[in-house]
């Protein structure tokens, strides 16, 4: 006879509710419901003392040196599966890591960033490669149009990178005087 997982079989040692098996953790040897056993983690979480915190970022190092190699490439893979299937989640967090690098204010959110079907400069269609290692002309890119600015509500549009790189961090007047000498020099 099958086990009817719906059936409340198991009650919470912590809330004593009757709950289905699938509202407890399968390692849970305490007994207690998904919603009882996080609130105890986050609990515990939160009560460590300075010197604890301490510890575990000591061990997490620590860890980090000694295991460099598989550090890296599980932060690798985790990379790539975050651009696969959370590309606007990638790109905030690249930028929100860079704005803290750089000194610049950040304030993005989800709504404020939408990847157009092709590039509102060159007019190529966006092909983003998400996951992938590396990235050519067509990838989206975040852009600040006001480097100043930073990564704030309307400085921001997403552009192909080829657009950004010509761009980079330079004013109109730079762009229409590298314009003029490209016409002068007869360059394509």
């Amino acid at each position: 006879m099958a086990l009817n997982l719906m059936t409340p079989d198991y009650v919470c040692r912590s809330c004593g509710d009757a709950k289905p098996r699938t509202q407890f953790y399968d390692w849970s040897h305490d007994h207690r419901c998904k919603d009882c056993s996080n609130a105890a983690s986050r609990t515990s979480y939160m009560r460590r003392t300075d010197a604890q915190i301490e510890r575990d970022r000591g061990r997490s190092a620590a860890w980090r040196l000694a295991n460099l190699d598989r550090a890296r490439t599980t932060n690798r893979t985790w990379q790539a599966r975050e651009k696969r299937t959370d590309p606007v989640g990638a790109m905030l967090r690249s930028a929100k890591h860079r704005a803290a690098r750089d000194g610049v204010a950040f304030n993005l959110t989800r709504a404020d960033v939408a990847v157009p079907a092709t590039c509102p400069v060159l007019g190529i269609a966006l092909s983003p490669n998400w996951g992938g290692r590396t990235f050519h002309d067509a990838s989206p890119s975040l852009d600040r149009i006001d480097p100043l600015e930073g990564y704030v509500r309307g400085n921001v549009a997403i552009i192909s990178l080829k657009a950004n790189r010509l761009k980079s961090n330079a004013t109109t007047a730079e762009i229409e005087a590298l314009a003029a000498w490209m016409r002068k020099a007869g360059a394509p």
